[in-house]
């Protein structure tokens, strides 16, 4: 991570570090490909929930990537995604998430429990069809 990044908003509170992801990527873009999950060799489903408001890091551009990674690969990815959802998305029966004193998530609670029951019914088909291969 590149230690030169200070938060917008240096004061006290919560505060919002995608931008130190965003600029370390910059700063260490030469270290990038020996960073990369390997998604294009992993055999199994591969289901990407992401929010396109996530102010921890670029959740929506990073499953982007991957889910085009596999596409490339010639195997499938499940991206689920809500451009106004932030980095928790909330699953069918849980409640909203709490504030942090020290980060802030992006999204609004709303945004990030539509997220999750979006998301919810393709995480429960994989893991059904997971099941049902594995018996």
């Amino acid at each position: 991570m590149d230690d030169s990044w200070t938060p917008a908003n240096s004061g006290s509170g919560p505060v919002a570090i995608r931008g130190w992801y965003e600029i370390s990527e910059q700063s260490f873009a030469h270290l990038l490909p020996r960073a990369e999950i390997p998604v294009d060799e992993v055999r199994a489903d591969l289901v990407l929930v992401a929010g396109g408001d996530d102010a921890m890091w670029p959740s929506l551009r990073f499953a982007e990537q991957l889910a085009e990674r596999r596409r490339s690969a010639g195997t499938t990815a499940h991206l689920i995604a809500r451009h106004d959802a932030g980095h928790r998305p909330r699953f069918p029966g849980e409640s909203p998430a709490p504030a942090s004193p020290h980060f802030l998530y992006g999204g609004t609670p709303q945004a990030d429990a539509l997220l999750g029951q979006a998301a919810w019914s393709h995480i429960l088909d994989r893991l059904s069809s997971t099941a049902h291969h594995s018996s």
